[in-house]
């Protein structure tokens, strides 16, 4: 075999949050590895905060929620991590050319599981702060709401490893047109996207103008995101980084024409990342620039930048794919004994043998995709019928 199945002796998995779980598949030190991982809601507690379709979308039933999908952030951890498996002892300071083709999804009644393959690239990198870079495959098996097949992959990206993080750079001048303070309380802003606690890390929305918004976020507690590690040490502290893009959805919140405003991120064009996770309660900058958009996706790049101004993490063509799903006064992620997904149908019941009416969701083409029906069913069907449905 041109790979023969070995375990890593440095650094050890256990070590690693993402990987603690997971199991290797094959191993050729210094050139390739692949593992295998579970996509487990009762490790994975981190999970349950990141749910599109809302986080709590039932008074009745308080653990009905939308779907539970990997943040993009979670899948950059990933990367990082399977790459510093074939190259100990190095830093991963950043990675580049990301795709997200689909996403992560985990399921109550069908395990899922993620496949990740680094293959170590012979020619050095283009980026002089990096020594070694590591291509990164993940596949995703399993899950109603998941490609099953296993062969196209799900995301990919190639990490940038070195001996040390480099120097941070000092923040950059952050001017904005038509400046005013956003016009977006932290409280509307997470009641719009679809995040829980644990993910709520923005301070204030801070101020906004054409060309982006600055606000303020905090370095949330890590001791609740897995159920048998208390204290995890991230490589690129995906938490942080997810949260540090809270701020965008803010500054499109700002605009009247909400269509096409449920944003999930699909590509990066690289990131830095400037030193070690940071210490909880931390505060830092967000500084997110819009670079224009289309009907189908809109392009940002954010820069955090830590108490002392110095630059902790770096991102850049940040692409969000655009989904024309039910917002604006209807609102998608919000509470549904507040905003209602569907509208009264007048058919006519005078011969029913109760008071009655009928309602109809009028789905539109956005919303019949295969993921975002399975959206839909899990934040609009009761447990009985949830079965059903299935």
């Amino acid at each position: 075999p041109d790979c023969a199945p070995a375990r890593p002796p440095d650094p050890a998995l256990d070590g690693l949050p993402l990987l603690a779980t997971a199991n290797v598949l094959a191993f050729e030190p210094g050139r390739k590895i692949v593992l295998r991982r579970p996509l487990d809601l009762a490790e994975d507690l981190f999970v349950l905060h990141h749910t599109v379709g809302g986080h709590a979308v039932s008074k009745v039933d308080p653990n009905q929620h939308g779907l539970p999908v990997l943040p993009m952030t979670f899948s950059l951890e990933i990367m990082a991590e399977v790459a510093t498996c074939l190259s100990p002892g190095l830093k991963a300071i950043g990675i580049e050319n990301v795709r997200l083709f689909s996403w992560l999804a985990f399921d109550e009644d069908e395990l899922a599981s993620f496949e990740a393959t680094a293959r170590l690239l012979p020619e050095p990198p283009a980026d002089p702060k990096a020594t070694v870079q590591v291509a990164i495959e993940i596949h995703v098996l399993g899950g109603a709401a998941n490609r099953t097949s296993g062969r196209s992959p799900t995301g990919q990206g190639v990490v940038l490893l070195a001996p040390d993080y480099p120097p941070a750079p000092p923040r950059s001048a952050f001017p904005l047109t038509d400046e005013h303070p956003c016009r977006i309380p932290v409280e509307v802003l997470y009641r719009n996207l679809f995040h829980g606690p644990l993910f709520q890390g923005v301070v204030s929305s801070g101020r906004s103008g054409v060309e982006g918004l600055e606000g303020e976020v905090a370095v949330q507690p890590r001791e609740r995101l897995f159920r048998s590690q208390a204290s995890p040490r991230f490589l690129m502290d995906p938490v942080t980084l997810d949260i540090g893009m809270h701020p965008i959805s803010a500054w499109h919140l700002e605009f009247e024409d909400q269509s096409g405003r449920v944003l999930l991120p699909i590509e990066v064009g690289k990131i830095e990342i400037f030193g070690d996770q940071l210490a909880p309660g931390t505060t830092l900058v967000s500084q997110s620039t819009f670079h224009g958009g289309t009907y189908r996706s809109f392009s940002h790049s954010v820069d955090l930048v830590r108490p002392d101004g110095r630059v902790w993490s770096r991102m850049r063509g940040l692409t969000f794919w655009r989904f024309y799903v039910p917002f604006a006064e209807v609102n998608f992620f919000g509470p549904k004994d507040e905003y209602f997904i569907s509208d009264v149908w007048d058919i006519g019941l005078a011969a029913a043998p109760h008071p009655a009416c009928c309602i109809r969701l009028d789905t539109p083409p956005d919303q019949k995709q295969k993921t975002m029906r399975i959206v839909t069913s899990k934040v609009a069907l009761a447990p009985v019928e949830m079965a059903a449905y299935r």
